[in-house]
């Protein structure tokens, strides 16, 4: 299913409960949590993606160290811009 499809799904059976209080507070609760775990994700993600990034840096690091690559001096990379 499309979720644009979801969509229309989400609020029809909607509508079936829309008289109902208390189901509808039990919706909203569930729907808070579900946008909370969403956050939780994306930020555990974007947590995961910097780590990687700092390995890289540091493994870059570990091969200049060891004369496996050559890096650029500082001064020649504001050179040339």
């Amino acid at each position: 299913m499309t979720a644009l499809q979801l969509n229309a799904e989400l609020f029809r059976v909607m509508g079936e409960v829309a008289d109902d209080k208390d189901i509808l507070r039990q919706i909203i609760d569930y729907v808070k949590k579900l946008a909370e775990n969403k956050r939780k994700r994306a930020q555990e993600k974007e947590k995961q993606k910097t780590l990687e990034q700092i390995d890289h840096a540091l493994a870059q690091v570990n091969l200049i160290k060891e004369g496996k690559i050559k890096c650029i001096p500082a001064e020649e990379l504001l050179n040339e811009l």
